[in-house]
């Protein structure tokens, strides 16, 4: 049921957000949602194409993935064992 305080043209193509998010998790971060949108979907539109943008791929795993938390888990724990967790920090940051 549609909110009647949102006007059905202030909404966001859910199908169209959805295909982009799925495009960028799949690696092509050449994915972009539509420009000629306007008013609130155009916004969510450029905010999301202005996050995808910058983004390379690096051959590394997607940030939120199992893998990439694994081996960020592990690296952390190793270098915090080695002098303590500002340690770990400094080491990570350099």
């Amino acid at each position: 049921m549609v909110d009647a305080k949102v006007a059905p043209a202030d909404t966001v193509d859910a199908k169209v957000l959805l295909s982009v998010l799925a495009q960028v998790k799949a690696g092509d971060f050449t994915a972009r949602m539509p420009l000629e949108w306007t008013g609130v979907p155009g916004k969510v539109a450029d905010g999301l194409n202005h996050v995808i943008a910058p983004i390379r791929p690096s051959g590394r795993s997607w940030p939120g993935s199992a893998e990439s938390w694994g081996s960020k888990a592990s690296s952390h724990n190793e270098s915090c064992s080695e002098g303590g967790p500002r340690a770990g920090l400094a080491a990570s940051n350099p």
